[in-house]
């Protein structure tokens, strides 16, 4: 494993002003007219398949340096992916999915811990498999410094259609994490326990008889904060969208990239924007100054946290209550049409029997547009780096998920450097699909070599991987 050699692609933007842009050509040489406002775009070296790299620099061996978190076995499972990394309380986070052999109904959550993002300890279940459906790691949610794990299945992510993937309940499971060998009861985030579901004995979150009254407030909490996504529902690969709120703006812009769909686009990202509704987002939080989380696959119980920590105290959460309470109300009023016609209503649900999440939030998003940022059909990541410079990571390339990107934008939109940091996976060795994958990541600015930025992935959907580049790299 110490032969490969390693690629990441880093893009990082000047431009302030989307007007008058001369946008490059894309990979097929068709010329690109300038993207609607608010819309990120890609001015860097477009990918091709001119050498392993896809045309992109290599950084020096001395730059980056690679760990093995967890290398897959029969013993405990040869397929992990979606690997999500964190630090609480001294401590570095891994959590993953994994299964015997496939993504499917049998895959649970796991995590393992660490001193210096170097030594692992041996993973432990975080979540166990609810049989009927396979379970994903949602990102780690951390409240006035409590931290919990969310674990959710595929149908939490709100995707249309369903299909043997995406049959599982509509809601996702909360544990509270007290140390790394100690944590609390699994529970429920919905307003009741999903049917077929009551044999795993997990109570709802707001069930105080069975819920410490801590967690209790802290999942009414959560769910307040999380933002309404359904417009965009349909469109791209909803489980995998990353969200940021653009810098400089004056008012709270946030920017969502979207997975490209099979069915809408190739190999591109599609792009929504949308401007907080006034008066329902509560300040942020003080900035963490030593260190922040990207949170990948912005699904129901994601999507409304654009930061590593969520606001918590008793006037913003009062306000984004009867900030619900309101449109709840108004949608009754007027009939609760269902349709994004400001009114309050709730949109249709996508399927039969799908009773979506109450929202505290609520953004007026645009329909999605196709942009010029590469995709080849991956998940990806985006958070911003200290100076306010915007971070993607994903697999910004054609097709293939080999070498993985990490881009780069100093106003949110114009990504116009890269850097390739680690090509050539090795094959896989029982039955993963081949490449980098899935990636998290963080930035840390007292890390064991200094600033720096971590980021992980899966090798082949087998092994659970990191590499970490000093911050100084990215001048």
């Amino acid at each position: 494993m110490s032969q490969n050699r390693l690629c990441l692609v880093i893009s990082v933007a000047t431009a302030t002003a989307t007007s008058g842009l001369q946008m490059r050509t894309d990979a097929a040489g068709n010329g690109l007219s300038p993207p609607p406002a608010f819309t990120p775009y890609w001015t860097a070296h477009v990918p091709n398949k001119t050498n392993e790299s896809y045309g992109y620099p290599l950084l020096a061996p001395d730059q980056v340096v690679h760990t093995y978190v967890y290398e897959a076995s029969p013993s405990f499972g040869e397929y992990n992916h979606g690997p999500m990394i964190s630090f609480w309380d001294g401590v570095y986070w891994m959590e993953w999915y994994n299964g015997v052999q496939y993504e499917g109904v049998e895959n649970r959550v796991l995590y393992a811990t660490s001193k210096d993002a170097i030594t692992w300890s041996k993973p432990a279940v975080m979540f166990n498999t609810t049989g009927k459906t396979g379970l994903e790691n949602e990102p780690h949610l951390e409240i006035d410094g409590r931290r919990y794990a969310v674990g959710g299945s595929w149908d939490v992510f709100a995707r249309t259609g369903g299909g043997s993937e995406h049959t599982g309940p509509d809601t996702a499971m909360l544990r509270r994490v007290y140390s790394a060998t100690t944590l609390g009861p699994v529970c429920w985030l919905g307003k009741e326990v999903p049917a077929g579901y009551e044999q795993f004995n997990y109570p709802v979150c707001s069930d105080a008889a069975k819920v410490d009254a801590q967690t209790v407030a802290d999942a009414a909490a959560y769910v307040a904060a999380l933002l309404d996504l359904e417009p965009v529902s349909d469109y791209g690969k909803p489980n995998e969208r990353v969200l940021y709120e653009l810098p400089g703006s004056d008012r709270r812009r946030l920017i969502m990239m979207l997975r490209s769909g099979e069915s809408h686009v190739g190999h591109a990202m599609l792009a929504s924007t949308c401007e907080l509704e006034t008066g329902a987002e509560p300040d942020p939080p003080p900035p963490n100054e030593t260190m922040h989380f990207c949170r990948p696959g912005t699904g129901l119980y994601n999507a409304g946290l654009v930061g590593d920590r969520m606001p918590q105290n008793g006037q913003q959460q009062q306000q984004l209550q009867q900030q619900r309470e309101r449109r709840q109300q108004e949608g009754k009023e007027e009939g609760g049409s269902g349709s994004e016609d400001g009114k309050g209503g709730q949109p249709q649900p996508p399927w039969p029997g799908y009773h979506p999440v109450p929202v505290g939030r609520h953004c007026n998003w645009t329909t999605p547009v196709v942009t010029n940022v590469p995709d080849s059909h991956s998940r990806a990541c985006t958070a911003p780096l200290p100076d306010g410079r915007i971070f993607l990571i994903g697999a910004q390339i054609p097709k293939t998920r080999d070498p993985i990107v990490l881009s780069l934008s100093s106003d949110g939109l114009n990504f116009d450097r890269a850097w390739a940091v680690r090509v050539n996976a090795p094959p896989p060795k029982y039955n993963g699909y081949p490449g980098f994958q899935y990636p998290a990541a963080m930035w840390k600015l007292d890390g064991p070599r200094g600033p720096e930025i971590i980021f992980s992935y899966s090798v082949n959907k087998e092994d659970i991987a990191l590499s970490r580049v000093p911050l100084s790299v990215l001048d």
